[in-house]
């Protein structure tokens, strides 16, 4: 904070060459008798109407504009009001007692206010509107604001259906085949919260009843918007990839928090209308909420897989952002200004406003179709499906026969894979069928075996498979099948085959990856028989 509420001294009103122009403030009912020190040479303006408090803000602020700083002072229009109060009574909250003559620092284009004449230092800034506080400023009472109920509910929504759509994107990354897909994935799940958080905050800030006509910067309102889709983005990235280990949640959690408060503080500083001022507990509290809800919302999405949990996350994180908003609101208060508020740069109003909000549903929008087409696109064509099932009927018969050669031909091709398997292979070769069974059984809904798959990918690691040995399992099988289904095993047969396996070890992969505890499923099977 950089306004301050100080004493004055003899040496602070011996400083510069002033004049004085007597006034007279209102605040909380109570007459201020105010002096503004303009400094260096200029006329005196005098300003006596009792009752006109805007009258005399009026002219105070207009003979400050006309006056240069005093050249001890910085040159960004700082000017030194003192007051004199003849009776304020001790208040609560932002209003503190005066108690002797003190100095309040305005810097008019910054808009930075300090709280009443007091015993007591109060710190305000801004550059625009703050929130629902309630409270008094050396330009009279902090405004009260009132919020449209179905406005409220509906950045609720917002962000409860973005952040669905952002969870669900990423979640889908690693179900993605190729790596374009995933990267494609987490980039849409990174844009879409972005988005979601912006939107939530905008409509509503939409929401709220200003008693004074408000608009936007253009720049602070661009910078939030990157600010929360690369913290988020990172985060997103960090949670479902596990690039930390154990730790890739709670830092994905603390990033996706600070993002959203970052937007969410910068937003507010975009507001061009009247001041800001901050209870400090409420915004540690506000940033607490958006990192720890975050991290809870994560744990749901990427620890505890699965379509129900994901659903839990993505309610979690649309609440964190709703209630860190809420919160941070509750933590701001409006201090209306003076004619000061007339030269901030340039800005944009509601109605552009409602247009970018809309751009930022529209986008969740389309990340609910893009999740769509994600979550309903299968890894194989429906002919791929066909001649695989039909081919592996033809061999299941043989399943003895077929899971000797294909034993025997992986030790030929990596003799080095014979010491992950006990020495009597009986079992595993029945393993070996009956995972494949299961398999082809699925392939036209892959998605319901994806978390065996995962969970049979971790298993091969604490077998010591590595990544390399998928490849001997996949030269031996396609040898296996060529040799059991001769003629039937034709290009179109085998590239279907292919797609199979390229599909069922993707996910095995991304479980390898994944520090997540493997437990016992009906995939369960020793290394290669996978």
């Amino acid at each position: 904070m950089v306004g301050a509420l100080r004493p004055a001294g003899e040496q602070e009103q011996r400083a510069g060459v002033e004049r004085r122009a007597q006034g007279l403030l209102l605040a909380g009912g109570q007459r201020l008798s105010c002096t503004l020190h303009l400094g260096l040479r200029g006329r005196t303006g005098e300003c006596q109407q009792r009752q006109d408090q805007a009258r005399c803000r009026e002219r105070m602020s207009k003979d400050a504009r006309d006056r240069r700083a005093p050249a001890h002072e910085p040159r960004t229009g700082w000017r030194s009001l003192h007051c004199a109060p003849s009776k304020v009574p001790r208040e609560p909250a932002a209003s503190v007692t005066a108690q002797s003559e003190c100095s309040i620092i305005v810097a008019p284009q910054l808009h930075i206010f300090a709280s009443d004449c007091g015993g007591k230092t109060v710190e305000t800034a801004g550059r625009g509107c703050g929130g629902g506080g309630s409270g008094h400023s050396a330009w009279g009472p902090a405004m009260t604001v009132t919020y449209q109920p179905v406005l409220v509910l509906l950045s609720i929504g917002v962000a409860i259906l973005g952040s669905l759509t952002a969870l669900a994107l990423t979640a889908a990354a690693g179900r993605g085949g190729a790596s374009s897909q995933r990267s494609f994935a987490l980039a849409n799940g990174g844009l879409i919260m972005g988005a979601t958080i912006w939107s939530m905050h905008f409509v509503a800030m939409m929401a709220v009843e200003f008693p004074v006509v408000v608009n936007y910067s253009l720049a602070e309102t661009v910078g939030s918007v990157a600010i929360a889709m690369v913290a988020t983005g990172v985060g997103l990235y960090l949670a479902s990839a596990r690039k930390l280990g154990l730790l890739s949640i709670p830092v994905g959690g603390l990033l996706m928090g600070l993002g959203i408060a970052g937007m969410h503080y910068l937003g507010m500083s975009a507001i061009r209308g009247c001041g800001l001022a901050y209870d400090l507990r409420l915004v540690a509290a506000s940033v607490g909420i958006a990192v720890v809800a975050s991290t809870a919302a994560l744990w749901f999405a990427f620890y505890r897989r699965g379509v129900g949990m994901t659903l839990a996350g993505g309610v979690v994180q649309g609440l964190a952002i709703a209630s860190m908003h809420y919160t941070a609101m509750a933590a701001t208060y409006f201090v209306p200004l003076g004619v000061e508020a007339a030269i901030s740069p340039p800005i944009f109003t509601q109605s552009l406003l409602a247009y970018l909000i809309a751009l930022g549903i529209a986008a969740i929008s389309a990340g609910n179709f893009l999740l769509i087409a994600f979550m309903g696109r299968s890894p194989l064509t429906a002919e791929e499906v066909r001649l695989v099932q039909e081919t592996f009927r033809k061999v299941d018969p043989f399943a003895p026969l077929v899971a000797d050669l294909f034993y025997r031909r992986l030790f030929e091709i990596a003799p080095q894979m014979q010491r992950l398997f006990p020495a009597d292979l009986t079992d595993q070769k029945a393993k070996l069928m009956a995972m494949l069974a299961i398999i082809v059984a699925n392939l036209d809904q892959l998605e319901e075996i994806v978390p065996a798959l995962r969970d049979l990918g971790r298993r091969h690691v604490a077998y010591g498979v590595g990544m390399e040995d998928y490849e001997p399992v996949r030269q031996a099988l396609m040898w296996t099948l060529e040799q059991g289904l001769r003629q039937d095993f034709t290009p179109a047969a085998r590239s279907a085959w292919e797609a199979t396996f390229r599909a069922f070890t993707t996910q095995m992969m991304a479980g390898a990856e994944d520090p997540a505890p493997a437990h016992g499923g009906y995939l369960a099977a020793r290394p290669a028989g996978a």
